[in-house]
């Protein structure tokens, strides 16, 4: 089963008439036909009774028509979470900084802002020395670390 399928599937419910509901699809009403066709044979089951002036849904269609629905807003927002991570807006990053960079007033004014911008993403901080610190970045622990010496990574 393919998403293609619910899609067809929820738009042939909704519009309650395949001609229709392939117009709104923008494919072909024979094409849309057999796919429901298809998918009622991969299901065992009929999703919609047949009427002279369009269809109507069975029992089993209004079953699966919930969890379509519920399946093909998991994907939207799926590949919208991947969006945003791919954008730095979702997911988390990993903090280290020395002790005399917690005093320095650009590191705290940096995370507040950060995190007010940033609200999807789950902040992790680790305070240590200069040699556990690079020994974390190079194991790849953290994705920034701020130090007294010269930057050891770039912002990602």
């Amino acid at each position: 089963m393919e998403l293609r399928h619910l899609r067809y599937f929820v738009a042939v419910a909704e519009e309650k008439h395949f001609t229709r509901a392939a117009e709104r699809l923008g494919i072909g009403q024979p094409p849309l036909s057999q796919q429901i066709q298809q998918l009622e044979r991969e299901l065992g089951a009929r999703l919609f009774r047949r009427l002279s002036r369009g269809v109507e849904l069975t029992e089993v269609g209004e079953v699966f028509l919930t969890d379509a629905r519920l399946t093909l807003e998991a994907a939207a927002r799926a590949g919208e979470n991947a969006r945003r991570a791919a954008r730095g807006e979702l997911g988390a990053l990993q903090i280290g900084f020395t002790v005399s960079a917690s005093f320095h007033p650009f590191v705290p004014k940096v995370i507040l802002g950060f995190r007010k911008t940033h609200p999807a993403v789950t902040l992790t901080l680790r305070e240590g020395n200069s040699s556990e610190l690079l020994n974390l970045a190079r194991r790849q622990n953290f994705t920034r670390n701020w130090s007294s010496k010269p930057c050891l990574m770039k912002i990602c």
